[in-house]
């Protein structure tokens, strides 16, 4: 070991000193009668060290020293850093987080210095997927980190482009679900949902492909489905998205124009109904932007349900005592320009004078607070 620095080297530049000392800085001596010659470098402990003397103050921060060889510049002068900055080779000190090390080579990079990854540490795996809410696949749970189980991807197959009904088969990949939704709809989401169980869907059949006919049916020219597998009673991830165009229905009245925000009179068929969002008497709105829009679902027992939402603005902007729209569930036809099914499907249309004495029952119930007629 090498008792003293050459005054010579010491003076001549700072970065010389790690010639000869492999990279090492010098610890700060304790006494100021272990330099004995006076040239700043001294003797303690069986090793060099330096010492803080006036031509060489202490540094007031390590980050003076951005190389790490014990020297830095402060108040333009060279200044000694208190601390080691740099350990020995093969000495760095652990780092404290994981993330340190983004290429998991085992070191990182932490208060301007490489560190060492000192253990792989293992998490254990999350049991609620709640626990990740980001997806960034780590969760939280009992006060520590758990690694978020990724599902499986999904992947829609078909149809896709032109088709000839609007009652499409749909098929996708299979993976491990309670069940899967089917979401069609135009580019306003105007359309329709549809749910099955895996076994009703053939998943398990062990093609790895499931298939799904529902009962309801939609005609326009923009529309587009994804499925969406719903896990522990949780919404999955969304498959890939494909674009279909139906053809024209002489039962089914396809999407009209756009009025404001909502797409008025698009149409859903399902069974022998349509159900229609009539918005006949918007013009009385003094602002365009009101909205009402229509859905229907399937669920996972088969049965559908219509359901509209719709925001017709405040007291004040405008046709508040005026009835703006029939949002509609249709059977049989209305003026020649929506039908839910041909004659021998529904009965309707019939000459009034012709029928014998008839009733009629139905049922609804609805959600929302506004003043409403039913009819």
């Amino acid at each position: 070991m090498v008792k003293k620095i050459s005054k010579t080297c010491a003076f001549i530049a700072c970065g010389l000193f790690l010639t000869s000392h492999a990279g090492a800085a010098l610890p700060v001596c304790t006494l100021s009668d272990s330099d004995s010659d006076g040239d700043g470098f001294g003797w303690e402990n069986n090793a060099s060290c330096r010492v803080a003397t006036p031509g060489r103050p202490q540094c007031s921060s390590d980050s003076s020293d951005p190389d790490g060889d014990g020297y830095g510049w402060e108040n333009n002068q060279t200044c000694l850093v208190k601390t080691q900055v740099n350990p020995p080779p093969g000495e760095y000190p652990s780092c404290e987080q994981q993330s340190s090390d983004p290429d998991g080579d085992g070191y990182g990079w932490e208060n301007n210095r490489t560190c060492r990854i000192t253990q792989i540490r293992q998490y254990p795996v999350c049991s609620d997927a709640n626990s990740d809410p980001d997806g960034d696949g780590f969760g939280w749970e009992n006060n520590q980190t758990c690694i978020a189980e990724q599902p499986a991807a999904i992947t829609a197959m078909a149809p896709s482009g032109l088709i000839n009904t609007g009652t499409p088969t749909f098929r996708w990949t299979a993976i491990p679900a309670d069940s899967y939704r089917i979401v069609v709809s135009d580019s306003q989401g105007n359309g329709y949902s549809s749910e099955v169980d895996p076994l009703s869907a053939g998943c398990q059949t062990g093609s790895g492909v499931c298939e799904h006919t529902p009962a309801l049916s939609y005609f326009d020219n923009h529309l587009s489905w994804v499925v969406q597998p719903v896990i522990d009673g949780q919404n999955g991830t969304l498959s890939n998205r494909l674009s279909i165009t139906t053809p024209f229905s002489p039962d089914i009245q396809p999407i009209l124009s756009n009025e404001g925000t909502c797409e008025a009179w698009a149409s859903v068929a399902y069974d022998n109904f349509v159900v229609l969002n009539n918005s006949w008497n918007s013009r009385t709105m003094n602002r365009s932007d009101w909205s009402q829009k229509i859905s229907v679902s399937e669920d996972i027992n088969g049965i559908v349900k219509p359901t509209w939402t719709y925001d017709w603005l405040g007291r004040f902007d405008g046709g508040e005592i005026e009835v703006k729209a029939y949002p509609e569930v249709l059977y049989g036809s209305k003026l020649g320009t929506h039908v839910s099914g041909t004659k021998a499907e529904t009965g309707l249309p019939e000459t009034v004078k012709d029928l014998p004495e008839f009733k009629v029952k139905y049922a609804y119930s609805e959600t929302g607070s506004a003043e409403r007629n039913v009819a």
